[in-house]
């Protein structure tokens, strides 16, 4: 054979070789609304919030913006590629060999080419990619646990931002309110009917309440910081006024067993998938394949008399001797300790979450009575007390002490009725992430 129809043919394997190769630049298509292509995360930017977004319509913002959830939505697309891989065969291998080569009856062996495919156990293929299907499910829980973690926690911050915004508003309400009892006691003393000693009393409360005011402001700069930080924000950014809106959650609600919840589902895929490695690990034992083709390329002037120059095609099978039994062994055992592990880290899971959802509704059901309770009663009460007191210390039948007794009585109540709605709205967090809900 010529050695140019031994390069053309040569060419011809490397072309349908190269032809066989997927040239698609999609391999998979990327999961819906994972948010993944186009992505800006390189830095914080103050977009527009709207001035009445409720903290509901702020965790849809941090789904668009947060890092987080771009990060671990890309990790689902980079495993579920990766699915691909596993299900696929290794490339084929081509090899030429050339050189001093032996002399046949037909003639000199002048160059081989040939080509093999290493063919795996079909069971591993079908092992690998059911196991790795099952860590992109984790993956997609995963990401899923993510986004419910940091909408708790925005929303236990958009409380904690509530109750400091809604103090300082209650403070501002009694400085102006002591603002105009000062006049009155101003009125007295001119005439008499009052010490010095009550307007001196009263500018000490007032300044006691900008104190307060001075400190909620700063802990309300920290609150605003950390929703803007959640909200892939500049720190600073304006936020809208918080709102207070409670619970309404059903008695179903209240004792809902979330098995639907991503930690669980998680935990699940990772079993599934610790079962997959198991069933990979048994597989080892099994033999891999190659099978092979060559051609060989023979030159007509051979020495002997029968030279023909009759080239050489051959076929080739192999497989893989799996010797070494320690190592299959130890390859299974380390998969039936992964798959334990999953196993108990699921009812560790599933307890804890059912724990706190229990713990969240008892919180819910005791904060929506202690607001029932200030609204109807305490409060009103309180206010009644400090409009008597005020009336009797007018009519000289009460002390100036009685006054501020009752006004520091009702601001207290005011306060603590912030701070209840504040921790039903936190209570509610937590039993929103608790019950997937």
């Amino acid at each position: 054979m010529k050695k140019s129809a031994f390069i053309l043919t040569s060419l011809g394997i490397a072309s349908l070789l190269s032809s066989c190769q997927n040239t698609s630049p999609t391999l998979v298509e990327p999961i819906g609304g994972l948010g993944v292509k186009g992505a800006d995360t390189s830095e914080a930017r103050a977009y527009t919030v709207s001035s009445s977004a409720s903290v509901d319509d702020l965790i849809d913002l941090m789904e668009k913006h947060q890092p987080a959830l771009i990060s671990a939505a890309a990790e689902v697309e980079r495993l579920r590629a990766q699915s691909v891989v596993d299900a696929s065969l290794p490339d084929p291998m081509v090899k030429l060999t050339a050189g001093d080569m032996a002399e046949t009856a037909a003639g000199k062996v002048e160059a081989m080419i040939g080509v093999e495919q290493k063919i795996p156990h079909l069971g591993k293929l079908s092992a690998l990619k059911g196991r790795t299907l099952e860590q992109v499910k984790a993956a997609s829980a995963a990401r899923q646990t993510i986004s419910l973690k940091l909408a708790y926690q925005l929303r236990n911050a958009y409380w904690s931002y509530y109750q400091d915004h809604q103090s300082i508003g209650i403070h501002q309400q009694n400085k102006a309110l002591l603002n105009d009892l000062r006049q009155s006691v101003e009125a007295r003393v001119a005439a008499g009917g009052a010490a010095q000693e009550d307007l001196l009393r009263i500018s000490t409360e007032i300044a006691k309440v900008d104190r307060e005011i001075i400190q909620l402001r700063r802990n309300l700069a920290t609150y605003r910081a950390t929703l803007n930080t959640l909200l892939f924000r500049p720190p600073s950014s304006n936020l809208p006024a918080p709102r207070y809106s409670g619970a309404t959650l059903s008695n179903q609600e209240m004792h809902v067993v979330a098995n639907s919840h991503p930690e669980i589902r998680q935990a699940l895929a990772q079993m599934r998938a610790a079962e997959q490695s198991i069933r990979l690990a048994k597989l080892q034992r099994s033999p891999d394949f190659v099978a092979g083709l060559s051609y060989g390329a023979v030159s007509s002037s051979g020495l002997a008399p029968s030279a023909n120059g009759r080239d050489q095609v051959m076929g080739t099978i192999g497989m893989s001797i799996p010797l070494w039994e320690k190592k299959n062994r130890a390859v299974e055992a380390s998969a039936r300790s992964a798959l334990d592990a999953a196993k108990a880290g699921t009812s560790v899971v599933r307890q804890n979450l059912r724990s706190e959802a229990a713990s969240a509704a008892a919180d819910i059901s005791a904060q929506q009575e202690l607001i029932s309770l200030f609204d109807k009663r305490i409060i009103p009460d309180s206010k009644q007390a400090f409009e008597l007191s005020t009336t009797a210390y007018s009519n000289g039948k009460s002390s100036f002490t009685d006054v501020i007794d009752t006004w520091r009585q009702l601001l207290n109540y005011e306060l603590q009725q912030v701070a209840n709605k504040a921790s039903l709205g936190k209570a509610t967090a937590r039993f929103k992430y608790a019950t997937n809900s």
